[in-house]
């Protein structure tokens, strides 16, 4: 609101908006980028219009022009194969280059062992469509490997943890893959029990995602492979499931056979399990955590 002074709000007219918009434009503002700012003017006047805030008479931002966007860009993801060179560049120390020739042993250990949970992690990501926050949020509480299925109800943001972005909890049917690199990291003894996080530090600490980040653009690139994101492994859940479906699906009643692997490779691929399932169980935080009281201690 700076840009229109230290004015009554009800003084600032539509005209004056458009100004301001098609002055962003010219200074070689993204079409994107200006409809945001088009979008928070108006949700500031919205409000002011309210009966019970400012009562405005009109919102002036209602009368000015949304800029067309281009379309968006077509979603590259990674591979299986590749999937699978970036978590070996990781698990076997590619991506930390040249090391220290005086390590001890027991740091070797340690580092080895970080090395194989870092490619388990992006095995992991491309398998389920977790984001980073998820999965750095996961517990083992939160896994039955039994049933093959996790459930999903915390996340990290700005170094917060707390409920998911939707403020639901979620249960995720897990690909074999998933879960075999589940079963691996289980099989490792410490810090497996249900209030560990999965993916920790070696004093068992919640992983700092930045630093995660940043391990795998270092195994993306001793990996070779071109510079994609760590998102990307999101965007290919639902290619990656659906390759995974055909050899299984007759044993899994759970998962829903009727979706063709191109479809959901090429339309949704942000939904990963979701799309593929087409049972995806939503619960509110609060019914969720009534729900994990239960005695037996598992996921119910």
């Amino acid at each position: 609101m700076a840009a229109f002074g230290d004015r009554p709000a009800e003084k600032i007219t539509t005209r004056e908006i458009s100004t301001f918009l098609r002055k962003l434009d010219g200074e070689g503002v993204s079409p994107r980028s200006v409809n945001k700012n088009r979008q928070v003017l108006s949700a500031i006047f919205g409000f002011a219009c309210r009966v019970d805030t400012h009562s405005l008479p009109s919102n002036p931002v209602a009368g000015t022009t949304k800029r067309r966007e281009p379309p968006a860009a077509v979603l590259d993801f990674y591979e299986p194969e590749e999937v699978e060179t970036i978590a070996s560049a990781a698990a076997d120390g590619s991506h930390r280059g040249a090391q220290p020739a005086n390590l001890s042993a027991e740091e070797i250990t340690w580092r080895a062992r970080e090395d194989a949970q870092d490619g388990e992690l992006f095995r992991l990501a491309a398998y389920t469509g977790l984001r980073l926050g998820e999965l750095i949020a996961l517990r083992w509480e939160d896994i039955d490997l039994d049933a093959r299925r996790m459930v999903v109800h915390r996340a990290v943001s700005a170094g917060v943890e707390g409920p998911t972005k939707s403020w639901q909890a979620r249960f995720l049917p897990l690909a074999d893959p998933a879960a075999e690199a589940l079963e691996r990291l289980h099989a490792r003894g410490d810090y497996t029990s249900r209030e560990d996080y999965i993916f920790c530090s070696r004093l068992g600490r919640r992983l700092d995602p930045s630093a995660v980040r940043r391990r795998f653009k270092a195994a993306r690139d001793a990996a070779g492979l071109r510079p994609l994101r760590f998102h990307a492994l999101r965007h290919a859940a639902g290619s990656l499931i659906a390759r995974d479906m055909p050899t299984r699906a007759s044993s899994r009643s759970s998962l829903d056979t009727r979706v063709s692997p191109p479809r959901s490779a090429t339309c949704m691929p942000r939904l990963g399990p979701m799309i593929l399932t087409g049972s995806i169980e939503r619960l509110p935080v609060s019914h969720r955590l009534n729900r994990r009281r239960s005695s037996n201690g598992t996921c119910q």
